[in-house]
């Protein structure tokens, strides 16, 4: 059993010093121990006198609520930073995580149709046109200029969606800053380094890059899923990488046009 010093409750005790001295002072010959040793159930029993268990309560749910937002933002954070990557994937793995429990995602009351069976079979239909079309040389340019509108569109829906307990609109003003400026971050760095690989290798390599770029945003839409709190660091390592091979390529120009 976890002890109040794992989840800081010394801060809160001391916050309530005088009513935890009554309540021990009421039960010390049902726990003589030192108040701060109890474990959850004990402490609240022996406080339950005072109204210092309610209190607690209540402490514990405002850090949960906190905690659970952190979680969204950054859930929010990793999903838009994807769909910059892939407009649809990302859409459809938070959709069909909300319609089937996993990982315990929900979605807002106004974003609950990104459930329905429609929204999943014309994700999936997406999803598909998308990740077949931009492996077509001069398809995928195409896609990279539609992009531009529709991916922070997309970002800002991922972002939104996943706050929960939230008023609608300030999820939507949340969601559009957050979710659109990521979004069409990632999305500028993708359609620059099909640019310079365009440049680089006339298009050949465009289809396998096309296929890495698909990779990542499932790789960085699962863990936004199962593991937000690493969020941050993988979004860091993505467009430090993504910049490293878009200068390495433009680097690479010159030579292979010098080249007789």
């Amino acid at each position: 059993m976890f002890g109040f010093r794992f989840f800081g409750w010394e801060q809160f005790l001391r916050q309530h010093r005088p009513a935890a001295r009554q309540a021990r002072h009421h039960r010390a010959h049902r726990d003589p121990g030192d108040l701060g040793d109890l474990g959850v159930g004990q402490f609240l029993e022996v406080a339950q006198d005072d109204g210092l268990a309610e209190r607690l309560r209540n402490c514990l749910n405002r850090r949960a609520n906190a905690g659970n937002l952190i979680l969204a933002l950054l859930l929010g954070l990793g999903l838009s930073a994807s769909t910059g990557l892939n407009t649809f994937l990302p859409l459809l793995l938070l959709s069909a995580s909300a319609r089937f429990g996993i990982a315990g995602i929900t979605l807002g009351e106004k974003f609950e149709w990104l459930t329905s069976d429609v929204a999943i079979i014309v994700l999936i239909v997406a999803c598909v046109l998308e990740l077949v079309a931009d492996k077509v040389p001069a398809l995928d340019h195409f896609l990279d200029a539609v992009g531009t509108f529709v991916r922070p569109i997309a970002g800002t829906v991922a972002a939104a969606s996943v706050l929960t307990g939230v008023d609608p609109t300030v999820a939507a003003i949340i969601g559009l800053i957050i979710g659109a400026p990521t979004s069409f971050g990632f999305h500028t760095l993708k359609a620059g380094t099909r640019v310079a690989s365009s440049a680089a290798t006339f298009g050949c390599a465009n289809p396998v890059i096309s296929l890495i770029e698909d990779i990542l945003s499932l790789m960085l839409s699962v863990i936004s899923i199962f593991v937000p709190v690493l969020v941050p660091i993988v979004l860091v390592l993505l467009a430090f990488a993504l910049w490293k091979l878009v200068k390495r390529l433009r680097t690479t120009t010159p030579a292979t046009a010098s080249t007789p």
